[in-house]
């Protein structure tokens, strides 16, 4: 019966919800199915004892005992509506702190590009040319002069603006 293309429609069929073509087939598969008809006969029968059962009304006095009944229950009144606030509350805080991770984690959509920050000192003279287009002035006096390694990479760096720079009649 599981293994049934039409089980799936016993039900539809039960409840006159198929149109009248897939009906036809349906009841012509069901002349050929005895899986499917014994489960639509049990629908049947199931619904025929809901329906022989008798709707009952309470009267006041039993509806009243009844409202009685849950107003006296532990837990009824104020103090549910308080843990039912404690409760929202939590769920609350817990939808802001994870919603605040996930917006922290999430990449970057600016349409600005990234500036990356390069300090000169920390970088040889070359490449503080090459950054920032100025080199610290070369040394002038005798007791300005740096070791000798630092003076040639002053030159160097000096050397490289100087062809870097756009002659005045380019621009």
């Amino acid at each position: 019966m599981a293994d049934c293309p039409f089980h799936w429609r016993l039900e539809a069929f039960h409840d006159g919800e198929l149109g009248a073509q897939a009906s036809r087939e349906m009841e012509s598969h069901l002349e050929m199915c005895p899986d499917c008809a014994a489960s639509l006969e049990e629908l049947r029968r199931m619904t025929r004892r809901f329906d022989s059962l008798k709707e009952e009304r309470l009267t006041a006095d039993e509806l009243a005992a009844m409202h009685a009944a849950v107003d006296a229950s532990p837990g009824a009144g104020r103090s549910s509506i308080f843990r039912i606030a404690v409760v929202l509350t939590g769920l609350a805080a817990s939808v802001l702190i994870i919603g605040a991770t996930w917006l922290r984690e999430l990449p970057s959509t600016s349409s600005s590009p990234r500036r990356v920050v390069v300090l000169p000192a920390a970088a040889p003279a070359w490449e503080r040319v090459a950054m920032t287009l100025q080199t610290y002035p070369l040394p002038q006096r005798p007791w300005q002069r740096r070791p000798g390694p630092a003076l040639a990479d002053s030159r160097l760096a000096d050397w490289m603006l100087q062809d870097l720079k756009v002659p005045d009649e380019k621009r």
